[in-house]
């Protein structure tokens, strides 16, 4: 009877540890800007973009990953009973407002300028992702702990390591493109 019950606890538990993904959910804002030449746009940039404490940006994007999990004592072990491992992004770009109102030729370098500006931006999303990804994988390899607060303690550590480690990531991936450098 032992062996069945290990048994179907070990089919359950791999099956549990196969089927969860991330849940993603993206949003993009926007900021408005106005001028009628590409210098007054990069100033409206310059100006109304978003910031943090050291620099100003075109653009930025922020991604925050959160899990929440459930979790059973056993005699000698608590272990991971449930997952779940969200994302959440947010892009904040330019929309350029009086752009129906300016000449072919800054429509066209504008459209190109935005478009390397949000091919950037996305690259940072792609981060948030893959730290996602990497989190539920190492969350759902956790192996059963002595007390369940060891084992929290375990999962919120590796999470929040793999968040360390992709935000050094989002840094060096700013370095190398010189912050999407438009």
């Amino acid at each position: 009877m032992q062996k069945l019950l290990l048994f179907i606890f070990t089919l359950f538990f791999l099956n549990f540890n196969s089927c969860a993904l991330p849940k993603v959910n993206e949003n993009i804002l926007s900021y408005k800007i106005y001028g009628t030449t590409g210098h007054e746009l990069q100033n409206q940039m310059n100006t109304v973009g978003p910031k943090n404490r050291t620099h100003q940006f075109n653009a930025s994007t922020q991604w925050f990953v959160t899990w929440n999990y459930g979790y059973q004592s056993t005699k000698n072990s608590c272990h991971l009973t449930s997952l779940e491992v969200n994302l959440h992004i947010f892009y904040l770009l330019p929309i350029w407002m009086n752009y129906k109102n300016s000449h072919a030729g800054l429509q066209k370098r504008w459209g190109l300028c935005f478009k390397q500006l949000r091919n950037h931006e996305a690259g940072h999303g792609e981060n948030g992702k893959k730290a996602a990804i990497v989190i539920e994988k190492a969350l759902l390899k956790v192996s059963p702990q002595s007390s369940c607060d060891q084992l929290k303690t375990k999962i919120d550590t590796i999470a929040n390591q793999i968040i360390n480690d992709y935000l050094s990531k989002d840094l060096e991936y700013d370095k190398f493109t010189q912050h999407g450098r438009v």
